[in-house]
């Protein structure tokens, strides 16, 4: 019989443990190991040999053989410092009739060289013993070489982030979910069948292909096998429903508003010398209708001392990226998703029937009016790299009273003698006399005035020309002006000046002006009026 360890490398020689005239024994030892479910993932083969180690020097010449002796030891202690090889090599058991039992990527892990015995003289031999490790036998080994593996899914709530329905903000909100599946691994080399070390043999490498093999691009459609060998014939576990398939307490993918996978992110990462390998990805899970995450604020701004009732809605729409795979991920596809989702909710005007919502629902029978479907404030704002859009509108329940076109109006109007009882009072200044000036009244009144300042702002859409602002001014002094008053322009006084005097209806333009500005859409606008 006859036990030889022959090192990967070709750099080193084989070695010849023990033969027939050096008695060599050997014994084995097999454990099983198994992965946490119970499958079979490799043996590792403990094989004990023992033989002699054997002088060859002169017994005539003093020293010669117990030197000789010595350096053989020496040799045995320095088997396997293969430093290209982790000292792994084939070893190879040769029985007396050529049976031969092959360990391909056996490894050295002990070499014990007992005190010599008194027979040996501590200069004829020694006793030695070589303890291999290996998990091949013969070409047979684990599967994939993995030493242990996880293989973790885990769905949870995102906290703190919602969608919407078709982008309609002015729903229900709809929960956001987070899936990540954690894929690790540990593996061995693998070796040929002659015991040198495979093309892929690198244990990371082997732990890498098995990771892979369990890789799931689209949860939402794809399944991942149970078993370690990834056998699609055996029990398959469907992520979307965190079960088998067969029962479920969650259904992610059916019912009204069915669920879909966006952002995919995957963190492969290496541990070379370990021998490991593992991917973290992640997913955001949101309804399937929806390109975007919502992050909304509405605001009610409400004072007695107000002339009307604001209300805000600010908001952040995070961009969904709807890549199936990591080939399709190589572009950031969140902000072209936030702009499908804000161009929904601008072009259907979700804004307002949110603010409306809010508005009722907080004022209720106390609202002092009408929400009015015009933006006094339209903000926007992008960034292409985190992809997302923030915005903020602002609605009020102004009445305007001067028509279409007017985003806000302050009309304030003065009075002078209104109810008659200014009356003309000469005082007459007399020289030396105590009791003061003279007073002499007269059976007359002053005239009445009315004036009337109206300053406006015209949305955008009303700015081509003065003439739109100025109907909208002049719509207002017809309602403000005094009660019955018939304003008497320039061109149509009557001839007789004590016509226009007699009628008390009649209101004299006294001062007439106004201001523009087109670029602002702001415009003054003041008239002033005499009267009986």
């Amino acid at each position: 019989m006859s036990i030889v360890f022959n090192p990967v490398s070709d750099a080193y020689p084989n070695i010849t443990i023990g033969t027939d005239e050096l008695f060599p024994t050997f014994s084995v030892e097999r454990n099983d190991e198994y992965a946490p479910d119970g499958s079979y993932l490799y043996s590792k083969f403990n094989i004990n040999v023992e033989g002699y180690v054997v002088a060859s020097g002169s017994p005539v010449v003093e020293g010669e053989r117990q030197s000789s002796l010595h350096s053989a030891i020496k040799d045995k202690l320095d088997l396997g410092k293969f430093a290209d090889t982790v000292g792994k090599g084939n070893l190879v058991i040769t029985a007396k009739d050529g049976t031969v039992t092959r360990f391909q990527d056996a490894r050295i892990v002990n070499i014990n060289i007992p005190q010599q015995s008194e027979d040996s003289n501590g200069m004829h031999y020694s006793q030695c013993s070589i303890q291999f490790e290996a998990s091949m036998i013969d070409g047979q080994g684990g599967e994939n070489n993995l030493s242990s593996m996880s293989d973790e899914w885990q769905l949870r709530p995102f906290d703190g982030r919602f969608c919407f329905d078709d982008s309609d903000i002015s729903t229900q909100a709809y929960k956001v979910y987070e899936l990540t599946h954690a894929v690790s691994a540990t593996a061995m080399m693998k070796y040929t069948s002659t015991g040198s070390l495979a093309t892929d043999g690198d244990a990371w490498r082997q732990a890498a292909k098995w990771v892979e093999s369990r890789l799931v691009n689209a949860p939402d459609v794809n399944f991942s096998s149970v078993q370690i060998n990834n056998d699609e014939s055996g029990p398959n576990f469907f992520p979307w429903k965190m079960s088998n398939g067969a029962s479920s307490l969650l259904d992610l993918g059916s019912g009204p508003v069915p669920y879909k996978c966006y952002n995919l992110k995957r963190q492969p990462q290496v541990d070379m010398i370990a021998g490991s390998y593992s991917v973290s990805d992640s997913w955001v899970v949101a309804l399937e209708s929806a390109r975007a995450l919502h992050s909304v604020n509405v605001s009610v701004n409400y004072s007695e001392d107000s002339p009307a009732t604001s209300v805000e809605v600010n908001g952040t729409i995070e961009g969904l990226d709807n890549a199936r795979s990591p080939s399709e991920n190589d572009k950031n596809l969140k902000f072209a998703g936030a702009e499908v989702e804000y161009n929904k909710i601008k072009d259907s005007d979700h804004w307002y029937a949110l603010a409306s919502k809010y508005y009722n629902a907080i004022l209720g029978v106390d609202a002092p009016g009408t929400l009015r479907n015009t933006k006094l404030r339209n903000m926007v704002g992008y960034n292409r790299t985190s992809g997302t859009i923030t915005f903020g509108v602002t609605y009020d329940d102004l009445e305007i009273k001067g028509g279409q076109g007017i985003i806000s109006e302050e009309i304030s109007v003065s009075h002078s003698n209104r109810k008659r009882d200014q009356k003309t009072v000469a005082i007459i200044p007399v020289l030396g006399r105590p009791e003061g000036p003279i007073f002499q009244y007269f059976n007359t009144n002053q005239e009445r005035t009315q004036s009337i300042n109206i300053d406006l702002v015209m949305h955008k859409d009303y700015r081509s020309s003065i003439t739109i602002p100025r109907d909208r001014a002049e719509i207002l002094v017809n309602l403000y002006k005094v009660t019955g008053g018939v304003i008497l322009e320039a061109n149509g006084w009557p001839e007789n000046p004590a016509e226009a005097t007699a009628d008390s209806s009649l209101l004299i333009v006294n001062e007439r002006k106004e201001t523009w500005n087109p670029d602002t859409g702001v415009y003054n606008y003041t008239i002033s009026f005499i009267y009986r």
